[in-house]
């Protein structure tokens, strides 16, 4: 059985369909016949976890990828995350951490009892491990101590997590196993209860989120039998979603703007531009069909096959902005690089909002301890501006992450006195 999840979920764009072009995917140099387990998109730079060669590194405009990985003693990569440390990865021998975009990797399982870590997500600086068959674990010490959190998870092979905004100031994280469906914790993993009303495969293999254009977020959860669910009311219940979808093993799911796309176990990469009611095929040019991992840049989709590398295709191709007659429109989540920097003690943080959204924006210091919040509250669509005052803070590194609904998107800054 093909195992691993990646979680991210990336939504940087609001955009409608423009049909099928006769564009075709391209294979990026540097991993001819390697397994792809999983896809990173870290602003403008690309990591890649595989199934025999550990982690390699890329860029956008770049089609070609270099390894990293210096102290990172497996080779077997399955899953890829980050917050405001670094970027970690989980692996068939435990967590381990980089601070420095991959070019230096430690170890960081203290507690964390099985090793096969199938995924990871964050709330703030909290991290969430999936494992194979001991349930999940969590750290608040970016991965140097783990404990259990399995209260109410009847099912301990878990195959993927994904958080979502609850709408009054915290975070659900759901949790799709192997053999039990959907657990949800409403308390930050305290305690964990079955969600699978209307869900009628217990093998969910990938869960992801799309924003819902009214603020909230929709949930997919893609199985390897029956294809693919969504749940619009943070999963209460569920729908199958598989008009078009002719292969419904799937492998992947990833999002970008309202619109989600599905890897299948054969059947190459399908586009739904509409919540799932219809799918269409976009894998002309695609050689190699098994799509383990999927990921959206600000312009490219990414695809990780089995034994073949890393495809890109444009999104321009499959998908395209809106068109509107206001040029005020806002089309995309954006967050934009602090001004000054290096700064000394007052910069300027800019971002922008497509649709209402639920915004937290943090700073957090390089040990990922939030230590000022610039917003947390319910916004329009728009551009903002927030200043941060750092008088008290010792020079070094921080970080500074927009979270607004499903978007998530971390910077760095310098304190300089």
């Amino acid at each position: 059985m093909l195992r691993l999840r990646f979680l991210l979920s990336i939504c940087l764009f609001s955009i409608v369909p423009i049909g099928i072009l006769h564009a075709q995917w391209v294979q990026t140099a540097g991993l001819a016949g390697v397994n792809i387990r999983c896809l990173l998109v870290s602003d403008t730079t690309f990591f890649t976890g595989t199934g025999d060669s550990g982690v390699f590194r890329s860029t956008e405009n770049s089609t070609y990828w270099m390894p990293i990985n210096t102290g990172l003693t497996p080779t077997f990569i399955l899953s890829l995350a980050e917050n405001g440390t670094g970027i970690f990865v989980g692996t068939n021998n435990g967590v381990f951490l980089s601070t420095d975009k991959g070019d230096n990797w430690s170890g960081t399982n203290g507690g964390l009892t099985d090793t096969y870590v199938n995924a990871i997500t964050t709330i703030g600086p909290t991290l969430f491990a999936a494992t194979n068959d001991s349930g999940i674990f969590i750290s608040t010490n970016n991965g140097t101590s783990w404990t259990t959190a399995n209260i109410g998870l009847t099912t301990k092979s878990v195959t993927s997590l994904v958080t979502s905004p609850n709408g009054v100031g915290g975070s659900n994280i759901f949790a799709g196993t192997y053999g039990g469906g959907i657990f949800l914790s409403t308390n930050d993993g305290a305690s964990w209860s079955a969600a699978n009303n209307g869900l009628t495969s217990e093998y969910v293999r990938k869960l992801a989120l799309c924003p819902n254009g009214t603020g909230g977020s929709n949930i997919f959860a893609g199985t390897y039998h029956d294809g693919v669910f969504l749940s619009t009311d943070n999963g209460s219940s569920w729908t199958a979603v598989n008009t078009g979808l002719t292969d419904r093993a799937i492998l992947s799911l990833a999002s970008s703007g309202l619109n989600i796309f599905a890897g299948t176990d054969g059947g190459g990469v399908f586009l739904s531009t509409n919540t799932g009611i219809n799918w269409t095929a976009v894998s002309t040019g695609l050689t190699n069909q098994n799509i383990f991992s999927i990921a959206a840049s600000n312009s490219y989709l990414f695809a990780g096959t089995f034994n073949a590398g890393v495809w890109k295709r444009p999104l321009s191709e499959m998908i395209t902005p809106v068109s509107v007659s206001s040029g005020n429109f806002i089309k995309e989540f954006r967050l934009e690089q602090n001004y000054p920097n290096p700064f000394n003690p007052i910069t300027v943080i800019s971002y922008q909002l497509s649709v209402i959204s639920d915004v937290k924006l943090s700073v957090y210091d390089v040990l990922g301890r939030e230590i000022a919040v610039l917003a947390n509250n319910r916004q329009n669509a728009g551009n903002y501006t927030k200043q941060w005052n750092a008088e008290g803070f010792p020079s070094g590194i921080y970080f500074y992450r927009l979270q607004a609904g499903s978007f998530t998107q971390t910077k760095k800054l310098v304190l300089l006195k």
